[in-house]
């Protein structure tokens, strides 16, 4: 009778161990999978969608009866760093010059943190390819006054093609005659915009304003400008969900795309490159191709 205890009992015990061994290894494999799919998930928004750089093709009309058309191409914020080096900008003007664009625009923070990293040689070298037969425009954004960037960006753009404005206007006289006015405001944060009220935009058979930061335009609406450009939002960059709110930091009142005001329009492009995390869920990369039709 004891030797059947003790049987019963190493049974017994055997039968738990097996069990606590089955119930181990499937919690070691769900928490393998779980680490899997936190390591896809992290790579895939570190190294996957940073350098997805897509091309967007948006029409806007600026009046009822539109009889004339520009295309203007809008880049803005490729934060250049170690991470996302001067060689990315390569491609980035193959994307560019076959949109076939009229106009350039670049709306500002062309180093993340010069600083830290720049490459202005390359960067020249490639912002030089970039062909637009109306011009190359571009407006101060904050980084480019940080880092150490202020002493270097007006000629960096002045040595690619580029026109820096700087609270100023340039009028671009189209083949047909007609007039497109672009307003460049210096940037909101580190810079001192101040409107021209020289500006003649009724002289213009088309107004264009180019700013760094989107918000920044509600104190321009009443200037009666038929469009207004920006980036800086980065789209929100980290997006839990497509149209989620943004993480703290990454977004703004305007993310992305077109907003209509009563007398004109503010288009925000997402942006190209990365700050604080480099890392976008959500929000790809986008080269902004505007056919304007006015």
């Amino acid at each position: 009778m004891h030797n059947c205890n003790l049987k019963f009992k190493v049974h017994n015990n055997r039968m738990i161990q097996k069990k606590r061994f089955k119930l181990e290894k499937g919690v070691l494999t769900v928490l393998g999978i779980c680490a899997l799919i936190v390591f896809s998930f992290l790579y895939y928004i570190y190294n996957i969608t940073p350098y997805h750089i897509v091309t967007e093709t948006d029409t806007i009309e600026l009046n009822s009866s539109p009889k004339d058309s520009l295309r203007v191409v809008l880049v803005s914020d490729f934060h250049l760093k170690q991470g996302f080096p001067a060689q990315m900008l390569e491609g980035i003007v193959d994307q560019i010059n076959e949109a076939n664009p009229d106009v350039v625009v670049f709306a500002g923070d062309l180093y993340d943190n010069y600083d830290n990293y720049h490459d202005d040689e390359k960067v020249i070298q490639e912002l030089s390819r970039i062909d637009a037969p109306y011009g190359k425009l571009a407006v101060w954004g904050n980084r480019d006054y940080g880092g150490g960037a202020e002493n270097h960006y007006l000629d960096i753009l002045d040595e690619s093609g580029f026109t820096l404005l700087q609270n100023s206007n340039w009028y671009i006289p189209l083949d047909n005659g007609k007039t497109v006015l672009f307003t460049g405001m210096d940037d909101a944060l580190l810079g001192h915009p101040v409107l021209n009220r020289d500006t003649q935009i009724y002289d213009a058979d088309c107004s264009i304003m180019v700013l760094h930061e989107p918000d920044e335009y509600e104190q321009y609406v009443k200037e009666e400008y038929d469009l207004a450009l920006a980036g800086h939002s980065h789209g929100g960059q980290i997006l839990l969900t497509p149209d989620g709110p943004a993480m703290e930091g990454f977004g703004s009142q305007y993310r992305k795309g077109l907003y209509d005001f009563t007398l004109s329009k503010l288009f925000v492009t997402s942006g190209i490159g990365t700050t604080h995390l480099s890392a976008r869920l959500n929000v790809d990369p986008v080269i902004s191709v505007l056919d304007l039709k006015f």
